[in-house]
């Protein structure tokens, strides 16, 4: 992990944690954060108005980063690893050490196969729909966020299609993988009551912050737009996923989710 540039060094002793309201991966971290109990200020971007900020701290432009003292953290499963050695507090993974390395295996294979995936497919059909894609952009940005988004939504589209390599044939793909991840979900839940040991661990947590966008939970830290404005094709997947042991597990998890008291 890269030392945090001079210019930070001693603003705060919290954690500060960057973010996308609209990235499943930055609600990974913000959860992972709140289990633990961790005080932290959160400091929510605007998607491609962040390159800038993010790249002053850090090698690339991806979000979630954490900034803690002189460390600079960036990605979900590396914010993930840092909390769980360097804090107190509620434990990401089980006592157990072959229980430990099953949620550490699932935590990869999650975000592997049903993060990246649910990003391309729920990006597919949000970017046709303007009124569902600009007020998730602009949540919680100054006045201008949302008609900047608007004058340069066409932009943006072709940006965020290139950016995921998003295509017909990578999203039918794509829908394969979430099918076979939620079956294979499915059939470990009907085996326990956890996807690793017998305590909720950062295996859940993965699950279900990287579903998110494919059940629209209720208790989500999102204000989601109502779901009339996204195109029928999604609508329809939504339904499906949502017809799943899976979506009602995850969305199980977000009634128990602790709200973000900690953010400061």
């Amino acid at each position: 992990m890269p030392a945090l540039p001079s210019a930070y060094e001693g603003v705060n002793d919290l954690p500060r944690l960057l973010i996308f309201r609209v990235s499943h991966y930055s609600e990974k971290a913000r959860w992972a954060l709140d289990h633990k109990r961790i005080p932290y200020q959160l400091e929510a971007l605007l998607p491609g108005l962040h390159s800038k900020r993010v790249r002053a701290v850090a090698k690339g432009s991806c979000v979630p980063v954490l900034l803690h003292r002189e460390r600079v953290v960036q990605g979900s499963a590396e914010i993930l690893s840092y909390l769980e050695q360097e804090f107190e507090g509620p434990a990401l993974l089980p006592a157990d050490a072959s229980a430990a390395r099953e949620a550490l295996d699932w935590q990869k294979l999650l975000d592997s196969e049903l993060g990246e995936p649910a990003r391309r497919v729920a990006y597919h059909y949000a970017l046709t729909s303007p009124s569902f894609t600009i007020p998730l952009y602009a949540q919680g940005g100054p006045w201008w966020a949302a008609p900047l988004y608007r004058l340069s939504f066409s932009r943006v589209v072709k940006v965020v299609r290139k950016m995921y390599d998003i295509t017909e044939a990578n999203v039918a793909l794509d829908l394969q993988r979430l099918r076979q991840v939620f079956q294979r979900v499915d059939a470990r839940l009907a085996q326990q009551p956890r996807l690793a040991g017998q305590t909720f661990s950062l295996a859940d947590l993965t699950l279900a912050s990287l579903a998110a966008p494919l059940i629209f939970p209720s208790g989500h830290p999102t204000l989601w737009p109502s779901r009339e404005l996204l195109p029928p094709e999604l609508q329809e997947l939504i339904r499906e996923f949502r017809d799943t042991a899976t979506a009602d597990y995850v969305m199980d998890l977000y009634r128990q989710r602790a709200p973000s008291a900690a953010v400061v």
